[in-house]
C-alpha cells in the first residue's frame, strides 16, 4: 500500500473521529490511525484508482466527464473486474467509451446535433 495512500485514509479517519467530538488527549489521533492502517496493510495490497485517473484518461480519449460521472465508471469497473486479467488503462478505457456511448456523450471535438457534418464532394468523373 502506498503511504501517501496510507495518508489520505488516515486522515479521513481522523476527520471522522474529530467530528464525532471524542474526548482530545495529548495523543494525535491522526498518527495513531495512520500507525494501525500501516500494520493493517502489511499483509495485504491494493491497487488504488481514483476518480482523477478517469478524468485524465478519459481527457485523452476526448471526453470531459464530471467527478460523479468518473466514480459512477470506477465503480462499474470495480462491479465487473475479472481477476485473471485486473484494472488496468485499457479496462478503463473500456469503461469511459462504454459509459459515454450508453449515455450518448459526444467527444469534446465532435460536431454538434445541430452542426451540419460536412459531406465529401463527388470526385468529377472522366469524360
Amino acid at each position: 500500500m502506498y503511504d501517501h495512500i496510507i495518508g489520505e485514509m488516515a486522515r479521513a479517519a481522523t476527520k471522522g473521529l474529530r467530528e464525532a467530538k471524542l474526548p482530545q488527549d495529548d495523543v494525535d489521533i491522526c498518527d495513531v490511525v495512520r500507525a494501525a492502517l500501516r500494520e493493517y496493510w502489511t499483509s495485504r495490497i491494493a491497487d488504488v484508482w481514483v476518480f482523477s485517473d478517469v478524468r485524465e484518461e478519459a481527457e485523452q480519449l476526448g471526453y470531459t466527464l464530471d467527478k460523479e460521472q468518473c466514480c459512477e465508471i470506477l465503480q462499474n469497473v470495480f462491479n465487473a473486474v475479472d481477476a485473471s486479467r485486473g484494472i488496468s488503462w485499457d479496462v478503463i478505457d473500456c469503461a469511459i467509451m462504454d459509459f459515454c456511448c450508453d449515455r450518448r456523450i459526444p467527444p469534446n471535438n465532435s460536431p454538434d446535433q445541430n452542426d451540419e457534418i460536412p459531406t465529401a464532394t463527388p470526385a468529377e468523373e472522366p469524360h
